[in-house]
This record gives structure tokens, C-alpha cells and sequence, in this order.
């Protein structure tokens, strides 16, 4: 019994050492390849990073973020990427692990990928992604075509089935729900794109603990 205690003390010591525990889509090509600008990665080329986000429930015991969402773009293909960040270099440069990967495939042009300003449920939720469209814009919300949810305890990016249960709000090109603020949240329509947004600005924009090259 004693032996016992001390293996599965060791054993969790071994896990809380690991970051996250091991996480993620260990059945994903991509899963634990690691990198700095998601362009550095072969299966990557040409591709361009249009927003990044880091799930902020999610902090290690220094209340670092662990977690963070990407959206990558080439033509009218987009890629999701859900990311541990790891601990900075010796010069303070963040680097990321990729947990989990999903090819959104083609998107038509009056369709785009959204998150942060949707909702299942009462509250925004920031681990979801949906690709919505233009649709009518005299109404509120879009209409959702399709949905993940990146989960923070397994790692990995699933599918929503339920996507009535889905309501994004329609938001302005600044980003801002209709006549209203939101609060912490940056969304980033991806048909008419700014300037391309790093994990690491959303990180400084969001916490002082965040930090960027």
C-alpha cells in the first residue's frame, strides 16, 4: 500500500511537471510539432495567421496562459489550430506545441470564421469556432454552418452537432457587437482582414502576464 501512495505521488508530480498533462490529439500528424510562427512548419507554407486567442480559463501555477486558438488562412482554405504555449526561451520568446488540428476545407466567399462573439448557452464561450455566413443583415445573429469546440481537458478540437444551440452575434468590422462593446474579446472577421494578429498581441492585449516578442 505504501508503494502505491509513493507511485501515484510521483506520478503526479510527474503530470503537474508535464504542463498539460500529456493533452491532445496524439492521432493528429501534426500533434507536439513546435513552433514559433506557424509559417516556420512545411505543412504550413503560405499559409497566413489571421487571429489568435488564448482560452483564458486555462493558467499554470504561475497564472501564465496554457492554452490559445489560431486561425490560419490560404485563399479560401482555413486551418484551426489549437496550441499549448510553452515556457518562454532565454531570451523570452514564446513558442507553441500543437495539440490539435482541423481543415475547415473551402469557404465561399460570403463565409467566414468567427469566435469569441458566439454563444451556447447564457455566456460567451471562447473555446468555440464557427464558421457562419454573411446572411441577412437586418437580423442579429449569423447563421451557423458549422462548429468546434476546442477542449481544454482532452486537448483536442471537436465537432458541435447541435447547432441550433449556436447564436453568434453579428459584430461590426471593429470587431464590436452591434451598438455595444464587448468586453475582453477581440473577433476578427475573416473576409476582410486588418493587419495579421499574433498569439502573442491577443496575450499582451488581454493580461499583463502576456508577453510578446
Amino acid at each position: 500500500m505504501k508503494h502505491k501512495i509513493q507511485f501515484l505521488l510521483i506520478l503526479l508530480i510527474v503530470t503537474i511537471f508535464c504542463g498539460c498533462g500529456g493533452i491532445g490529439n496524439k492521432d493528429n500528424p501534426m500533434f507536439g510539432k513546435i513552433f514559433r510562427e506557424p509559417s516556420e512548419l512545411p505543412e504550413f507554407k503560405g499559409y497566413e495567421e489571421l487571429a489568435g486567442q488564448v482560452i483564458d480559463e486555462i493558467k499554470d501555477g504561475n497564472g501564465d496562459y496554457k492554452l490559445a486558438i489560431s486561425i490560419l488562412q490560404k485563399g479560401n482554405k482555413y486551418i484551426l489550430i489549437l496550441e499549448e504555449i510553452l515556457t518562454p526561451d532565454e531570451n523570452g520568446k514564446v513558442k507553441y506545441k500543437i495539440l490539435d488540428t482541423v481543415n475547415v476545407g473551402n469557404v465561399k466567399t460570403d463565409q467566414f470564421v468567427t469566435y469569441n462573439n458566439c454563444k451556447q448557452g447564457a455566456d460567451f464561450d471562447n473555446q468555440l469556432v464557427v464558421l457562419v455566413s454573411m446572411g441577412d443583415e437586418d437580423k442579429e445573429d449569423y447563421p451557423v454552418l458549422k462548429a468546434w469546440r476546442a477542449d481544454s481537458k482532452t486537448g483536442k478540437i471537436n465537432p458541435v452537432t447541435d447547432l441550433k444551440s449556436i447564436y453568434c452575434f453579428r459584430v461590426d468590422e471593429c470587431g464590436y457587437e452591434e451598438g455595444e462593446e464587448m468586453e475582453e474579446s477581440i473577433v476578427l472577421d475573416t473576409m476582410q482582414p486588418a493587419e495579421p494578429i499574433s498569439v502573442d498581441t491577443i496575450m499582451n492585449v488581454q493580461a499583463d502576464t502576456a508577453r510578446k516578442e
